[in-house]
C-alpha cells in the first residue's frame, strides 16, 4: 500500500505527543531514588574509587550525610584523568557516556537533576534520529511521524531518559549508525561509509552489547546483496573493520583487565527459573508501550504481553508481505538478533542477562518501527471500517502510554531501580524520627545502596558504617537506631550481645531493622534469669 502524508489534524496530534514526550522526560527528574548503579556513575565520573570510598566511609565513626555525598559531586582535586582511571578499572562499561558526563557535571554541577539531565537532553536527539532512520528506510515521512509519536510516550524511554546511565546515548548512537548504514548503501560514497564506521565505533564505546546490533547490520548487508561479494558488501566490511580498529584501544583495556571484567559481569551467569525469565521477557515488551505498575505475575501483565505479541507478530507479517526486502531485512534482524543474543545463552547455559530490559534497546527500536509501519499503513487504509478500527486502536495505545508516563513520573521509585527500589520509603521512615542513626557494614552491594539511601536522607540523620568483620560501637545518644541490610555476621553479633531489642521495620521485607537499647536493669534481670 502506498503511504501518504497524514492529514493535518493527525500531524498536529503527533506534534502534540512529541511535546508531551519532551515534558515527561524532564518533569520530576530528581524525584526518583538515585539508585545503586547511578551512584557508581557519579563515583566514576568524579574520579572516585569505590574501594577508597569504603576506606573513608566505613571507618566505624559517626559521619554526616554531607561527608557521604561529597563522593557524588565534582571536586577540583579530581580531573578527567582520575575519571578515566576509574573507568579503566571497570572495563565492562566503555567510556563514552561517562566522559561526556564528567564534563557535563563540571559545567552544570553534580546534583541529581543536573547529572540525570544529560540523559534527558540526549533523549531529545533520539526523536530526529528516529525520524531520519524511518525516512531512509521507507523514503517517506509517515512512518517516522508515527514512530516518533510512539517513542514520545513510551514509558521505557521516559524512564531511561531520567537515569544517569548510558542507555539514552546507546539509543541515539544505534539510530545514527542504522541511518548511516542505509545512507551509505543508498548513496554509495566513501564519506558515508566512513561515517558508518565511526558510528559503529561510537556504539561500542557506549555499550558492549552493540555486538548484536553490528551482527544485525551484517546480516542485512549480506541478505540484500544475496551473499555475494559486491562493491557494497566490500565497503561495508571495510568500514566495519575500521570501526573495530577505532574501538581497539578499549578492547586492549578489556583484555588487560579481563579478570575484573569477568568479576563485574559474573551476575549475568546466575541461573534463574525459566518461568521467571519468560515473564520478564513479556514485561520487557510491555514496557515499550504500557507500564501501569502491575505486579510481576499479575494477570493484567500476561494479558498485555499476549496482546503485544499478537500485535508485533502481525506487524512483522505485514512488513514482510508489503514492503521490499531491503526494508524488512533491516527491521526483522534488528528485532531478532539483539533479543536472541540475550535469551539463547540464558536458555542454553543458564544465566540472567536477559532479565535486564535495558539490554534489549536495539530490538525495541526495530519493534517500534514495525508497529509504527503497521499503524501508519492501516490508518491510511481505503476501507473505512479498517481505518476507523486502527485509528481507535492507535488512540488506545497512545492513551495507555500517556497514562503510564504520568504514573511513572509521579512515583519516587519504579522497577528499573531494582536493588534500590525500597530506599525512598526507607528514607521516609528514617526522616520522620528525631535523632536517627543508621548503622551498616560493607555487606554485598551495601556501598552503592547506602550512598543511594543517603541521597534521600535529611541532614539531621547520622551514619555509622564498618568494614567486616568489625563490629560497630554504637553510641547511646541516638534514638532510634536503624540497622540497614546488615551482614548475617553483624546481625548475629548484635543479637548475641543482647544490648538491643531488634525488630524488622516495617514488617514488609525491607532490609532495615530498628534497634532499641535495653536498659541496664533489664540486662541485669536477663543475665540473672539466664544464670539461674
Amino acid at each position: 500500500m502506498e503511504l501518504r502524508l497524514p492529514p493535518k489534524r493527525i500531524l498536529w496530534l503527533l506534534i502534540s505527543l512529541l511535546l508531551l514526550g519532551i515534558f515527561f522526560r524532564f518533569v520530576n527528574i530528581d524525584r526518583k531514588v538515585y539508585w545503586h548503579d547511578e551512584v557508581y556513575t557519579s563515583l566514576r565520573i568524579n574520579g572516585y574509587n569505590g574501594d577508597r570510598a569504603v576506606e573513608e566511609l566505613f571507618n566505624g565513626q559517626v559521619i554526616t550525610t554531607e561527608e557521604v555525598l561529597r563522593f557524588q559531586r565534582p571536586s577540583p582535586d579530581k580531573g578527567f584523568g582520575d575519571a578515566l582511571a576509574r573507568l579503566i578499572e571497570h572495563p565492562e562499561h566503555p567510556p563514552l557516556y561517562y566522559a561526556i558526563a564528567h564534563f557535563w557535571t563540571r559545567i552544570f554541577g553534580g546534583s541529581i537533576a543536573a547529572t540525570r539531565s544529560l540523559s534527558a537532553v540526549i533523549s531529545l536527539f533520539v526523536f530526529p534520529a528516529l525520524y531520519w532512520l524511518c525516512w531512509e528506510l521507507f523514503q517517506h515521512p509517515t512512518v517516522g511521524w508515527y514512530a516518533v509519536a510512539l517513542m514520545s510516550v513510551s514509558p521505557f524511554y521516559v524512564l531511561y531518559a531520567q537515569e544517569a546511565r548510558q542507555y539514552s546515548l546507546w539509543t541515539l548512537v544505534t539510530l545514527i549508525a542504522s541511518t548511516s548504514l542505509l545512507r551509505a548503501i543508498r548513496l554509495q560514497t566513501w564519506k558515508n561509509w566512513v561515517l558508518y564506521g565511526c558510528a559503529i565505533a561510537l556504539n561500542f564505546y557506549t555499550f558492549l552489547l552493540s555486538i548484536w546490533f553490528a551482527f544485525s547490520c551484517t546480516i542485512y548487508v549480506l541478505a540484500i546483496e544475496r551473499f555475494r561479494l559486491t562493491k557494497i558488501s566490500i565497503r561495508f566490511f571495510l568500514s566495519s573493520f575500521s570501526g573495530l580498529l577505532l574501538f581497539s584501544p578499549w578492547l586492549f583495556v578489556i583484555f588487560r583487565n579481563y579478570v575484573q571484567f569477568q568479576d563485574k559481569t559474573a551476575w549475568t551467569k546466575t541461573k534463574e527459573p525459566l518461568t521467571f525469565l519468560s515473564t520478564l521477557w513479556g514485561l520487557h515488551l510491555n514496557s515499550v508501550f504500557v507500564d501501569l505498575g502491575f505486579d510481576l505475575y499479575s494477570i493484567f501483565s500476561y494479558i498485555f504481553t499476549f496482546i503485544f505479541i499478537i500485535l508485533l507478530g502481525y506487524a512483522i507479517f505485514l512488513l514482510y508481505c508489503h514492503t521490499p526486502r531491503k526494508i524488512w531485512w533491516f527491521v526483522i534482524p534488528l528485532i531478532a538478533l539483539p533479543a536472541l543474543g540475550l535469551i539463547l545463552p540464558d536458555l542454553l547455559r543458564g544465566g540472567r542477562a536477559s532479565s535486564a530490559s535495558r539490554y534489549f534497546i536495539p530490538a525495541y527500536i526495530g519493534i517500534q518501527i514495525a508497529i509504527a509501519h503497521l499503524f501508519s499503513t492501516k490508518i491510511q487504509s481505503s476501507k473505512n471500517i479498517e481505518r476507523k478500527t486502527w485509528s481507535i486502536l492507535f488512540a488506545i495505545l497512545i492513551s495507555l502510554g500517556i497514562t503510564s508516563c504520568s504514573i511513572v513520573s509521579s512515583k519516587y521509585t519504579w522497577w528499573n531501580k531494582v536493588i534500590s527500589y525500597h530506599n525512598a520509603e526507607i528514607a521516609e521512615i528514617i526522616n520522620q524520627t528525631e535523632r536517627p542513626l543508621v548503622v551498616s557494614d560493607d555487606y554485598e552491594i551495601n556501598t552503592g545502596n547506602l550512598i543511594s539511601l543517603t541521597h534521600k536522607l535529611d541532614p539531621k540523620v547520622k551514619l555509622l558504617f564498618v568494614k567486616r568483620p568489625n563490629l560497630p560501637q554504637i553510641p547511646q545518644q541516638f534514638n532510634p537506631i536503624f540497622l540497614y541490610n546488615p551482614s548475617p555476621e553483624l546481625l548475629k553479633a548484635l543479637q548475641t550481645e543482647k544490648k538491643f531489642a531488634i525488630e524488622l521495620v516495617p514488617d514488609r521485607g525491607y532490609p532495615i531493622w530498628k534497634l532499641t537499647p535495653i536498659s541496664h536493669s533489664t540486662l541485669e534481670r536477663r543475665r540473672h534469669f539466664t544464670n539461674s
